[in-house]
């Protein structure tokens, strides 16, 4: 009788509102699921931190599902998070909230408890625990929330639990912290921006067999020390800025049958890039993709490539020595290959489809000679430029040439050009004087270039 009426009075108290319980410092709150939460106390204090699997409320069991931070305001919470050095969460635990542990300066150890049921580790839940050293992630969570193991500068590893359902890892997860190397679970599908920004002790990120990942985000390990990353097949995207001032990044490897579709801007800017093999699948290279990158000689493209389109400024500055563009390019973008001092010869695949060169695209560029494909109707303004080592240009029989812009052709210190006669009729009557005045036309013989004409 009195079992019944205990289970009567908390299904009244239960419908009223929560209920809590106070253990080991914790409280535990029970609301209208019927689950408990535990939520650290202002007066909880200690080195090790010890979350019950159930609680005892009125004769009730009630399973700790979630682990939150105390949301009350008096200044001693902090001393739990000052002095808390382990922490032991239950297999029932399904979350682990917002800040939950964020601030626990000398937290050097978490335990999973075998077997647990962990779906999700919130935003910012290990923000700052600078003494944390070592995480096991249990295989049942789906989510690294954003900025969880941020500035924990003293992680050295983290690992996963063998059959690991990791779907995302969100944005500076472990931004800045001390991780030397990463490992990436087949189930994950995206890394978010800036996950492993400024990991200076970065160095290797492998790829679980069989890897789903689809999106590498902005940012995502910019300015960290990798040394080469072997990027999985099924990536589509990898983002603005991904892998900018990997001072030693020197190798970048794309997995057999890779669907990568676009390298955004910047991606590879100002790498140690030694050697890259485009995908097939890639059909934009965004503007500056590898700008400022001193040491390839040679990137290469995958036999019967789809590329479009070469954007502006994508090799700017870069050490290129030559370059075999694939049939499929449409354009190469402006100040292209702006600078490349050591960029001696650039071929074109048979049944090349370009049809713009951008204005400025070898300014200053080592070529000693080219052959424009017959498709090519405009050449921008100042295209070559300062090339003090163009001594040919050629243009493809059956040339569709209708424009060229400007200086396309000067050479500083002074003009060396070559244009085809009848070709310049394509330029307002204006224009042509003009150019014609300031000594922008020329004849073969009377340039140091040597062309043959369409």
């Amino acid at each position: 009788m009195r079992k019944i009426f205990a289970i009567a009075a908390t299904a009244l108290s239960f419908a009223v509102g929560a209920m809590d319980v106070t253990a080991d410092g914790v409280r535990y709150v029970v609301a209208n699921r019927g689950a408990a939460t535990a939520e650290f106390c202002p007066f909880a204090a200690g080195e090790r931190l010890y979350l019950r699997s159930c609680v005892v409320i009125d004769a009730c069991r009630f399973p700790v599902e979630e682990a939150e931070k105390s949301a009350a305001s008096d200044r001693s919470a902090d001393s739990l998070f000052r002095t808390l050095l382990k922490v032991f969460i239950p297999a029932g635990v399904k979350s682990i909230g917002r800040q939950c542990f964020s601030g626990c300066v000398k937290l050097a150890e978490v335990t999973f408890e075998y077997g647990s049921g962990l779906l999700e580790i919130a935003d910012k839940a290990f923000f700052g625990s600078s003494e944390l050293r070592f995480v096991f992630i249990p295989a049942g969570a789906e989510i690294i929330g954003g900025s969880c193991f941020k500035y924990c500068r003293s992680l050295r590893e983290v690992t996963f639990e063998v059959g690991s359902k990791l779907r995302e890892i969100r944005e500076s997860a472990f931004g800045w912290s001390g991780l030397r190397s990463a490992f990436i679970p087949a189930s994950a599908e995206v890394i978010g921006r800036y996950c492993f920004e400024n990991c200076s002790s970065l160095k290797e990120v492998k790829f679980e067999s069989g890897s789903k990942l689809r999106k590498i985000g902005n940012e995502a390990f910019c300015r960290s020390n990798l040394l080469s990353i072997h990027i999985p097949a099924s990536v589509k995207s990898i983002g603005r800025d991904c892998f900018i001032c990997c001072g030693c990044l020197a190798e970048v490897i794309f997995e057999y049958g890779s669907e990568l579709r676009e390298i955004e801007e910047h991606t590879f800017g100002w790498s140690n890039l030694h050697s890259i093999r485009i995908p097939a699948s890639t059909e934009i290279i965004s503007p500056r993709c590898f700008e400022g990158c001193r040491n390839p000689e040679e990137i290469t493209f995958e036999p019967g490539s789809k590329l479009r389109e070469i954007g502006y400024e994508a090799f700017v500055g870069s050490g290129l020595r030559s370059m075999c563009i694939p049939a499929g390019v449409e354009t190469i973008g402006a100040s292209c290959f702006w600078g490349c001092r050591n960029l001696e010869k650039i071929t074109f695949e048979p049944g090349s489809k370009l049809r713009e060169i951008g204005c400025e695209a070898f300014v200053g560029s080592g070529l000693r000679s080219m052959c424009i494909p017959a498709g090519v109707e405009t050449i921008g303004a100042s295209c070559f430029w300062g090339c003090r080592n163009l001594g040919e240009i050629t243009f493809e029989a059956g040339s569709k040439i209708q424009e060229t812009a400007g200086d396309t052709f000067r050479n500083y210190p002074r003009p060396k050009s070559s244009i085809p006669a009848r070709n310049t009729s394509s330029l307002p009557r204006r224009d042509r004087g003009r150019r014609r005045a300031r000594g922008e036309f020329f004849s073969a013989a009377k340039s140091d270039v040597s062309s043959i004409l369409p």
